[in-house]
C-alpha cells in the first residue's frame, strides 16, 4: 500500500518427498509445495503488478531431464512428484509469460542445479543419489 504495486516476485518453493510415510502422502506433500504453493504466490501477486515488473519462479534442472524409463515404478511418489511439479511450474509459467507480456510484465522461470541447502545435505537426499553407501 505505500510503494503503489510490487516490482518483484521471486516464488522459490522446494520440497523433496523422498522416503515419505506414508509414500503417497509425499506426493502430496511435494505437489502442495512445489507447484500450488508457487501458483498460488503469483496468483496472489498479479493483482499488485504492472508494466515493468518481474515474476520470477524457481523450477529446477530436473524438470528437464528425461525420467521416462523408471527401474521401480511406484517406490518412489515423493520424487517423482518432485520432478512432475517443476516441469508443471515450468509450463504454467511460460503459459503465463504469454499472457502477461502484451502487459509490459515479465514471468520467467531459473532452472538451478543442486544447491547447497539441508534439504540437499541429509540422509534421505544422500540415499537417492548413492544409495550403494550408508
Amino acid at each position: 500500500a505505500v510503494l503503489g504495486r510490487l516490482d518483484v516476485v521471486v516464488a522459490q518453493a522446494g520440497v523433496m518427498g523422498a522416503e515419505g510415510k506414508p509414500e503417497l502422502q509425499a506426493w502430496s506433500d511435494v505437489i502442495n509445495t512445489n507447484l500450488v504453493g508457487s501458483i498460488n504466490a503469483l496468483q496472489e501477486a498479479l493483482p499488485h503488478v504492472g508494466e515493468g515488473a518481474s515474476l520470477i519462479a524457481v523450477g529446477s534442472t530436473s524438470a528437464m531431464m528425461d525420467f521416462a524409463k523408471k527401474d521401480n515404478p511406484g517406490t518412489d511418489p515423493g520424487g517423482t512428484a518432485y520432478v512432475h511439479s517443476k516441469r508443471a511450474l515450468s509450463a504454467y509459467v511460460h503459459d503465463l509469460a504469454t499472457e502477461l507480456a502484451p502487459r509490459g510484465i515479465r514471468a520467467n522461470i531459473v532452472h538451478p542445479t543442486n544447491v547447497n541447502t539441508a534439504m540437499l545435505h541429509s540422509d534421505p537426499m544422500y540415499r537417492v543419489f548413492r544409495p550403494d553407501l550408508e
